[in-house]
């Protein structure tokens, strides 16, 4: 879209105005546009402002009036006459009335200058959802002479500032080319846009030290681009593929499809045809394209700061990069070296003498040419400024300065700017041969962006095995990026459902063609498919991506369904059937994305490996690798395969020799893709661990000589030999594997192993029988022999031998069969071993566990403790609830037998809930349990074994107290175990006492991996053990510092016997008049003090404690004075006085709580007379006898539980 702004000037401004415009209007690109609001799209210095359509306010004061200034008509006329001089070779003016070409002006006339806005790509018209289109285009219809050229990357004041290019000024004043290239001619083809690219690539390689010298062929350039499968490039109408016009996207597009960048010598520019092989047959990539920031369009920049750092621009990239690509007008300049084009513009003055100054558009470029220096202080005619490009054109050398000119700074054609960088390979070594792409045809401009995440994916199919290494993008202006490769694809709808085999992640600063290295290098096989995924977004978050574009009279694109997709709002869109995306045409007008994978044909396999010779049991890796076109070696996964049984080779490519190999050359092969590569190694092999494991007799081939133990302790010399051959144990020996090919050899009687020990003196080593620790000297390889087999220390490879066998040598072939030795060689005879001579012992008791109670038996032959698993396995019978069980061991492979024992299976709880009772059984002695010594009632009772009854006094409450710890409380007596004499010392005895809260009488319990219990006392940390370690009837139970033994572990088997119900502290209220209570006279603790009821105060001398005493009875015990309630003279006569006595079990001392129906009990003595009130009196000071029971009042009580 093009507009004209119009600002009227006084004359006297007039001047100034030419030489800094006032009104540079300033478009941001558009993906910045997109970032900032209406109202915020403000030109500071022009002071345009953006409306709400998008498009410039024509009232740059904001007032709503043109800008108007008067000055004299003969000022007006003399600066018009200045402009008529400057503007005298304008493409366009127009004549006044009377035919003069000259400006005039009446003495009070005015003149008007009209800018040019250039081009003004329209704001993105975004969805909903943030999707927008921000193309850059080739303007085809402003086309002209041989250069299409490109809108949409024109500098901004924004980009300008983030890129730091307004006033640059680092570089020097004048700047010539540091490597020389040959000057082409084009003749008369339209193709300088091929010329100009092929020659910035040969500069580059010259300055990057790349090359010594080079000269690329523009037709391999031209005839790729025109004569693809697919998507290809059609000439304009009236051409041929040799001679069309172009632009720069069209080069770029060619090159990252590996076309062109060949050899001239090999490629001269002729219309000759190009076979598909020679397409690629090129010597040089291109790594990336820039599409520097291009000259403002609006005529009000020209020459402006915006201009000028375009300038300084391509000045960096010709110094960096030897060359810029840049476009310009030819008109008139094909005789001169000095090229300089005006901004054209057209005057009119009306009647009134007002004159009109209009600026067109900017000139059109119609020829390519390649930057190649400068010089700021360089004239050119016409040019108002010095300061010019030198340029190197394709016109021949014949022509200019030896093929080169100047171009002015201020030149006003100067279009599309681009810096072409080659791949960093030696000329003739490019890194890659492969390119996967489905746009042919390049970049065209079509951009999508996006406020969501968006990206691009391209899916591709291989016909052949290639190593992909790099991805190729295009980008509209700086942005940051992450491609990924991604194979494995399961489901083809979904193209990132596979793996992402490599990657990689960056930033690029410019518009352009980028070309990025993957994380690393990835086969992948063929037939395969892959996918390229390509995601971009600038600093604001936004993302964009980049299409080959729609179909025209230049270029025929295919989009086929399942090669493109389009990721957009958590949907991936084939872009070859999605018609139309919000209010965009995808399938019509962007068709492919740009997207490129690169890399190269995998050709040559081969293997590689480091072992040479092999034993069995070995295990060692082989790789195999295929050398691509360029000789980088490249990991693949083959098909392998052995030539020989008994050797493996697995999918990873790990050969391992098994037991069953045989001696000689082996081959393993790989195949990948058709290809075959082999590798080859000697095994050399050991006995196989069947032949030789286990229990065996090791003798002399032909003889009864066989390997003897001496004394049970050593073999002499270098080996004992006797004649015995009866079987007895010492003979037999234990062979076990314990390293891979190594054993270990045993002699079965002792437990002792073959040792080497020292030298003899005469090149022998004695050999011994040594305790085992796994050193060199005692691993033994045993190798198949002629005869039998070779026994060879690890230690330094000498052979086990006979020590002068009556002068006798044994001749062998050694296991690689190509030498020969003269050592001993034995044969080694399997035998077998009665489980049932074994030594068996057997714990005597186990916890069930879930259900299940076993041991573990363990079982001695000879010196040797033999192997569970690998000697003998076990089983029970009868171990399923608690009585006695049965462990049965069976002889396991050499081993032949069994044995039998017993043990007691014991139900022990498997955790403890306080108020309930237990029964303690030692696990040393589960068939005894711990027990008050004679089921005394009185305290201070041993606590020892006796065997398992009903009797009260061997069952235990265990309540658990506040701060963790338990009280053990004899169920019989109600007295509690503590430690006599409150001692620390170790055996020191258990005993019942009365509980007085002391911590010598509390206890803690320590649970066990086998289901018991180690029980330690509070106060000293010291466990209950059976004193002495004894386990008969009558041991007494003490304490000792604990360790966890089996003589201070006890099973705790849960009784059904109950806690007693009243074993608690009570006042005992008169029923009648519960204000009276039980009560000793005077708080007495004195023995025979008598007990009366009077008034409660909640006293000592009227709190009870009721202990069991066994059968239901209860002692009543004063919580004052420690004495119990008891009938004088132990009688059951009416009226006996009651008082309170020490406790001597009598019957007289104990009491039953019989409940009555009004809730009241009655307390009837063991005599079977009742607690009474004399005379049932319910006044204070009653006397308490004992009575017949008759169930009165004065009988009957109320018993109140106090803390």
């Amino acid at each position: 879209m093009k507009r004209n702004v119009c600002t009227k000037l006084t004359a006297v401004l007039l001047a100034a105005i030419l030489i800094m415009p006032t009104h540079v209007i300033a478009h941001a690109e558009e993906f910045e546009a997109a970032d900032i609001s209406p109202e915020m799209q403000t030109n500071p210095e022009a002071g345009t402002l953006w409306n709400e359509d998008g498009e410039p306010s024509e009232d740059p004061t904001g007032s709503g009036e043109t800008e108007v200034q008067e000055i004299s008509g003969a000022e007006a006329l003399e600066i018009a006459e200045d402009m008529s001089e400057e503007d005298s070779d304008l493409e366009a003016e127009e004549s006044q009335p009377d035919g003069s070409s000259d400006y005039s002006a009446a003495s009070d006339g005015t003149v008007t200058i009209i800018h040019n806005e250039g081009y003004h790509v329209p704001e993105p018209e975004m969805d909903d959802d943030g999707l927008y289109a921000i193309d850059a285009y080739e303007d085809l219809e402003n086309a002209s002479g041989e250069i299409i050229p490109v809108v949409g990357y024109e500098i901004t004041e924004n980009t300008a500032k983030g890129e730091e290019l307004l006033g640059a000024g680092s570089y020097p004043s004048e700047y010539y080319p540091t490597v020389s290239t040959g000057i082409s001619s084009q003749g008369g083809n339209d193709t300088c846009w091929a010329f100009s690219a092929m020659t910035s690539g040969e500069r580059y390689l010259l300055t990057k030290g790349l090359a010594d010298s080079v000269n690329l062929s523009e037709k391999h350039l031209l005839y790729g681009y025109y004569h693809r499968s697919g998507d290809v490039g059609i000439p304009s109408a009236n051409y041929k593929w040799y001679n069309t016009i172009g632009s720069f996207y069209m080069a770029v597009a060619a090159m990252a499809d590996l076309l062109g960048a060949a050899d001239e010598n090999k490629y001269p520019y002729t219309t000759d045809p190009l076979s598909p092989e020679e397409y690629t047959d090129d010597i040089a990539h291109l790594e990336d394209a820039t599409f520097l920031p291009n000259f403002p369009t609006a005529s009000a920049s020209w020459k402006s700061d915006l201009w000028n750092a375009v300038i300084e621009q391509i000045k960096g990239n010709v110094m960096e990069n030897g060359a810029v690509w840049l476009s310009i007008s030819s008109a008139g300049k094909h005789s001169s070296t000095e090229w300089y084009t005006k901004w054209p513009t057209k005057t009119t003055t009306d009647d009134n003498g007002n004159t009109t100054v209009t600026y067109e558009d900017k000139p059109q470029a119609d020829h390519a040419v390649t930057v190649v220096g400068w010089n700021d202080e360089k004239v050119i005619p016409g040019a108002e400024n010095p300061g010019a490009f030198y340029i190197q054109n394709s016109w021949g050398a014949n022509w200019g300065e030896g093929g080169y000119c100047w171009l002015s700074y201020e030149d006003a054609s100067m279009n599309n700017p681009v810096a072409y960088r080659m791949e960093q390979s030696e000329l003739g070594k490019t890194r890659d041969t492969e390119v996967f792409s489905h746009t042919g045809t390049g970049f065209c401009g079509k951009v999508l962006g996006s406020i969501n995440l968006t990206y691009g994916v391209n899916v591709f199919k291989t016909d052949h095995y290639v190593a992909i290494d790099s991805i190729g993008f295009y980008t509209k202006n700086a942005n940051q990026y992450e491609v990924a490769l991604i194979t494995d694809i399961p489901d083809p709808t979904d193209p990132i459902s596979g793996t992402v085999a490599a990657s990689a992640q960056g930033t690029v600063s410019d518009s352009g063609f980028h070309r990025v290295n993957l994380d690393r290098s990835v086969t992948i096989e063929k037939g395969d498919t892959f996918a390229v995924k390509v995601q971009c977004r600038n600093d604001a978050g936004r993302n964009s991506v980049t299409f080959e574009g729609p179909v025209s009279n230049l270029r025929k694109t295919v989009c086929d369904p399942g090669t493109s997709y389009l990721y957009y709002k958590g949907n991936h869109y084939d872009c070859a059937t999605t018609e139309k995306l919000s209010n965009l045409l995808i399938s019509t007008d962007y068709r492919n994305i740009c997207a490129y994978a690169y890399g190269n044909k995998v050709k040559e396999l081969r293997i590689s490996g480091d072992v040479s010779t092999a034993t069995v049991g070995d295990t060692f890796p082989l790789e195999a690798y295929m050398e691509d076109e360029q000789g980088t070696e490249i990991g693949v996964a083959p098909t392998w395969s052995s030539d020989t049984e008994g050797v493996t080779v697995s999918d990873e490519g790990f050969v391992t020799v098994t037991d069953t190999a045989v001696t000689g050359s082996v081959t393993i092969t790989a195949e990948y893709t058709g290809q075959i590569g082999k590798y080859q190694f000697n095994v050399e092999v050991d006995a196989s661990a069947d032949e030789v494991s286990g229990l065996r007799l090791i003798g002399v081939p032909g003889t009864s000589l066989v390997i003897g133990s001496e004394d049970d302790t050593d073999i002499a010399g270098c080996a004992d030999v006797t004649r015995n051959s009866d079987g007895s144990p010492e003979l037999d020996y234990l062979i076990e594997e314990t390293e891979t090919a190594y054993y270990k050899i045993e002699n079965f009687h002792t437990g002792l192993v073959m040792t080497m020990d020292e030298d003899d003196g005469m090149g022998n080593y004695y050999v011994i029988q040594d305790v085992w620790n796994g050193r060199d000297e005692q691993l033994w390889r045993i190798l198949r022999a002629e005869d039998g087999f070779i026994i060879m220390n690890k230690k330094n490879g000498t052979c086990l031998a006979i020590f002068e066998p009556e002068g006798e040598e044994y001749e062998f072939i050694v296991s690689n069969g190509t030498s020969t030795r003269t050592e001993a060689v034995w044969t080694i005879t399997e035998k077998t071993a009665d489980l049932s001579k074994a030594k068996m012992s057997v714990p005597v008791s186990a916890a069930l566990i879930n259900g299940k109670a076993t041991v573990e038996p363990t079982l001695t032959y000879g010196y040797r403790t033999l192997v569970k698993g690998k000697e003998y396995s076990v089983s029970y019978s009868n171990n399923t609830k608690a009585g006695t069980a049965t462990v049965t061991a069976k002889g396991i492979g050499y081993m032949t037998g069994s044995q039998k024992g017993t043990f007691t299976a014991v139900n022990s709880a498997a955790s403890i809930t306080s108020g309930k009772v237990y029964m303690i059984v030692p696990v040393r002695a589960p068939k005894t349990t711990l027990t008050v010594q004679k089921g005394s009632m009185l305290p201070n009772t041993n606590i020892y074994l006796s065997t398992p009854g009903t009797s009260e006094a061997q069952r235990f409450i265990f309540t658990k107290n506040s701060n963790g710890t338990y009280t053990i409380t004899d169920q019989k007596s109600d007295f509690v175990a503590g430690i006599r004499n409150n001692s620390t010392a170790n055996a020191a005895v258990i005993e019942t006492q009365l509980d007085k809260g002391s911590k010598y009488q509390r206890w803690t319990l320590k649970k066990q991996s086998d289901g018991s219990y180690c029980i330690l006392n509070a106060q000293t940390g010291k466990a209950l053990y059976l004193i002495g370690g004894k386990t008969a009837n009558g041991t007494n139970v003490g304490q000792y510092g604990y360790s966890g033994t089996l003589n201070q572990r006890f099973y705790l088997v849960q009784s059904s016997a109950t806690a007693h119900t009243y074993s608690n502290t009570y006042t005992i209220r008169a029923a009648g008049k519960t204000s009276l209570a039980l009560d000793i006279v005077n708080a007495s603790k004195d023995g025979g003090a008598n007990a009366r009821i009077y008034t409660y105060s909640g006293g000592a001398a009227q709190k009870f404690r009721l202990m069991y005493s066994g059968n239901g009875y209860y002692r009543i015990m004063n919580v004052n004075s420690g004495k119990v309630l008891g009938i004088k003279g132990d009688t059951n006569a009416n009226g006996a006085n009651v008082r309170q006595a020490t406790w001597m079990a009598t019957n007289g001392q104990r009491w039953k709580v019989v409940k009555n129906s009004d809730g009241s009990v009655t307390l009837q003595s063991a005599l079977g007379t009742a607690l009474d009130v004399y005379a049932g009196s319910m006044t204070p000071n009653a006397n308490v006898d004992s009575w017949a029971v008759n169930k009165t009042t004065a009988q009957k009580w109320k018993l109140v539980k106090v803390s």
